[in-house]
């Protein structure tokens, strides 16, 4: 990790900063934020997103520059009221991917994109779009596949060879041989290997990996493929994939994506895995317990 220069200022506010009223006014702020969503009051909604995003910013420029250094924390004493935090260990910290995924927030324009994209959704939110379009593992907002799901696919594959639509934060989790990020087109590069894929959620996004994924399969170039998608069965690239895939398994109950920040969703919709491959009864071994599988019959 770079060295983070910190001015005399700076580093004398960061002496006086608590850590322990920090995570404490991260989860007070995302209990607020869940309140005004289900009351859809937009004003309160944006207050409380950006008072957890500064909370979140300010805990992490404590870390990097104070607290990982010493080693402290909140006291033995006082670790309990960290309690209400679901991302508090049992140090009373978060997790350390969690702290890495906020640290993006020390850079303001980042701050400033990821705020702005939070107050979109929430403003679609409000006014009554059930089901804003949120990007997943691409764009400013990104959400990951929780590391429980991925257990599961290794045990399919063997190994993940390419992650075509990731990030560096994502494959802390996926650790994938490859991978592409938005910054290398993976549309317009050959895709090998065993192939794990939780595309785009965007309208333009989904539609346009699912079509790639297709090819570089009939091509034979990816030998198996599990794709993450939702279970909407309506659009055509649904219909594509499953006259493609080996088996298919529908989640039972949804996946809770987690952000760059470590928040976990409440999605509207379930999740289906596609198996595309060879050896759809591993498949159904390692996904039964996740959902309802069934197995396509090609042609009817």
């Amino acid at each position: 990790m770079n060295e983070i220069v910190i001015s005399q200022n700076t580093a004398s506010s960061l002496q006086l900063y608590d850590p322990q009223k920090g995570l404490l006014s991260i989860a007070a702020a995302e209990t607020a934020q869940k309140h005004f969503a289900r009351a859809k009051n937009l004003d309160g909604l944006n207050k409380a997103i950006e008072e957890k995003l500064k909370a979140q910013r300010d805990f992490v420029l404590w870390w990097d520059g104070i607290g990982e250094k010493s080693g402290s924390g909140p006291s033995q004493r006082c670790r309990s009221s960290v309690t209400p935090l679901p991302i508090a260990g049992r140090d009373g910290l978060p997790d350390r991917r969690i702290i890495h995924r906020w640290r993006a927030l020390e850079d303001q324009g980042k701050f400033a994109d990821t705020l702005a994209a939070a107050k979109e959704k929430a403003r679609l939110l409000c006014e009554g779009d059930r089901n804003p379009p949120v990007t997943l593992n691409t764009g400013e907002i990104e959400w990951y596949t929780p590391p429980e799901y991925l257990e599961p696919v290794r045990a399919v594959l063997g190994d993940i060879d390419l992650d075509p639509a990731s990030s560096e934060i994502a494959q802390e989790t996926v650790k994938a041989k490859h991978y592409f990020t938005k910054a290398d087109d993976a549309l317009n590069r050959q895709w090998h290997g065993r192939v794990f894929m939780n595309p785009p959620y965007s309208r333009d996004g989904m539609p346009r990996f699912i079509e790639k994924l297709i090819g570089e399969f009939r091509a034979g170039r990816v030998s198996q493929a599990i794709a993450l998608v939702h279970s909407y069965t309506d659009p055509g690239w649904f219909h594509d994939l499953a006259g493609c895939a080996s088996a298919i398994c529908f989640t039972r109950g949804r996946i809770p994506f987690v952000s760059p920040y470590g928040e976990a969703t409440a999605p509207v919709h379930g999740s289906a895995f596609f198996y595309l491959g060879s050896c759809p009864a591993k498949f159904v071994e390692e996904f039964g317990a996740i959902g309802l599988v069934v197995l396509p019959v090609i042609g009817a």
